[in-house]
This record gives structure tokens, sequence and C-alpha cells, in this order.
């Protein structure tokens, strides 16, 4: 069974706000989107930018020429040394380079904490 770690009160990680912990030796970001949580390991697999304090962004996405469309907004964190992309929900690197992604899991809330069961390996996205 996966180990579990208290890293905050409910309260106090508000919505679109993000906080930086330790656990098991690891730092790790946890961010509150909209009322759920994910954490991450802080480290970019890039060259190790702290993910914590990358830029909260969104995508966008163009059928044609002149029109674009701006969605997901607060989604995508983006590592403030190279500018590498995650999507915090799915666990992928939004523009992969070099096809590593993050170590990313989801969290949950028991009572009025929120936990983490610890951040799992990087992937490798195709």
């Amino acid at each position: 069974m996966a180990k579990k770690h208290v890293v905050a009160a409910l309260g106090e990680i508000p919505p679109g706000g993000r906080k930086l912990v330790t656990a098991d030796g690891r730092a790790i970001v946890v961010l509150n989107l909209d009322g759920e949580f994910f954490a991450l390991g802080n480290r970019c697999p890039h060259r190790g930018g702290s993910l914590c304090d990358g830029n909260l962004t969104g995508l966008v996405l163009s059928d044609e020429p002149g029109h674009y469309n701006y969605i997901r907004r607060g989604e995508i964190i983006r590592c403030p040394w190279h500018s590498w992309e995650f999507d915090i929900r799915p666990k992928i690197l939004v523009r992969p380079r070099q096809g590593q992604g993050a170590a990313l899991r989801r969290v949950g809330g028991e009572g009025r904490q929120a936990d983490s069961k610890g951040p799992t390996s990087p992937r490798r996205s195709a």
C-alpha cells in the first residue's frame, strides 16, 4: 500500500493556489485547481527548475489562421527556466522535448486535510 503524507489543511491552499511541501525528503508542489488537489515533483525533468515558481497558464488552440481559442486556463504549469509546460490534470508534458514527462499524482482530501501518496517515477511520453 502506498504511503500517505498530510501536506496541508484544505483551506490553506485556495483555488488557483499552490504550496511547496516536503514528503519523504522530496520537494512536492501541491496545486488546488477549483477544489481538486494535484501534486507533482517540484523539479522539472529538463534541468531541475522549480515548478512551484512557474506560471499557471492554459492552452491556445487554432483551427484556422487568425482564429484562436484560449482554453483550460490555469491547468498548465510552465517551468520558469526553459518554459517546459506540464498539464496538471492528465500527467503529461504538453510540448514534449526529449520525450520526458513530470512525476504527477492526483491527491485527495480526508476530513479537512489534503493528502498525497507521494510522487511517482517520471513517465516517458511518445
